[in-house]
């Protein structure tokens, strides 16, 4: 779902309404924003998911095996959480692919919890920010998304 509109009509208004409604029927509430000035790829799934991984259940990220390491390079805190995790294979031709795939069973494992991603900004969002947005939106794996965007 896509919010648009000119600044300071309440996109942000109605996408936090939105989030909350859905949280309190019990979905997952992902939020994430691009900035102007570019701070990073992939900057506002860095956002959302940080919060993801701090609550996710230990068994939960363990279970991503391998694709752990690959996460923790746009999450930390997922190192913090599982410290015996190994380093990330040497970069290569296929690192995107294996983060995108971390993420998408990452947001799987919710299983039939709802999540709800909110993506603010996006008319900031980098090149990377939208392949990932892509590849979530056609991913295999069997979520259970909502992605709201202003």
């Amino acid at each position: 779902m896509l919010i648009a509109g000119e600044p300071g009509v309440g996109k942000t208004t109605l996408a936090a309404e939105a989030a909350r409604r859905a949280h309190a029927a019990g979905a997952l509430v992902l939020y994430g924003r691009s900035e102007q000035t570019l701070t990073g790829p992939y900057q506002p799934f860095a956002e959302a998911l940080a919060h993801h991984v701090h609550d996710a259940s230990i068994d939960v990220l363990a279970g991503l095996g391998d694709e752990a390491a690959e996460l923790a390079r746009l999450a930390p805190a997922v190192r913090h959480r599982l410290p015996a995790l190994p380093e990330p294979k040497a970069r290569e031709h296929g690192d995107r692919y294996r983060l995108f795939g971390a993420i998408a069973r990452l947001l799987a494992a919710s299983g039939d919890r709802l999540v709800v991603l909110v993506l603010e900004d996006l008319h900031w969002a980098d090149a990377p920010t939208l392949l990932l947005l892509r590849h979530l939106l056609a991913t295999s794996e069997r979520l259970r998304l909502v992605v709201l965007a202003t």
